[in-house]
């Protein structure tokens, strides 16, 4: 049986480096703050630049959805119910306004 020698023209395979959240985070900070190119930048750490777009864009998303899904809901102290405030006084606890005509109201049981 003859066996045969890998060509000289084959690409050795890279290793892949497994990276957590948290390693990508400080990579792509460390991006933002130098004056490379994605790609320069890339090849210096050792980084195939298809996962530093996808790791970059999740981030971006991250951002987005964590400044755009927070909402102040500290209550006002009237919401409390207090020997004087009864429940028929003050029936509705919160209403928050959905758009489109459609309010939530959330009553005290």
């Amino acid at each position: 049986m003859q066996q045969h020698a890998p060509s000289s023209s084959s690409k050795p395979r890279k290793q892949h480096t497994f990276r957590s959240k948290a390693q990508w985070r400080v990579l792509i900070n460390q991006y933002e703050n130098s004056a490379q190119t994605q790609k320069v930048f890339c090849e210096q750490h050792g980084i195939a630049v298809s996962s530093f777009h996808q790791w970059r864009n999740r981030f971006k998303q991250d951002e987005i959805v964590s400044n755009d899904d927070f909402i102040d809901m500290t209550p006002k102290s009237e919401v409390y119910p207090s020997p004087r405030n009864t429940p028929s006084e003050s029936p509705w606890l919160l209403e928050l306004d959905l758009g489109q005509g459609m309010t939530l109201r959330l009553r005290q049981s």
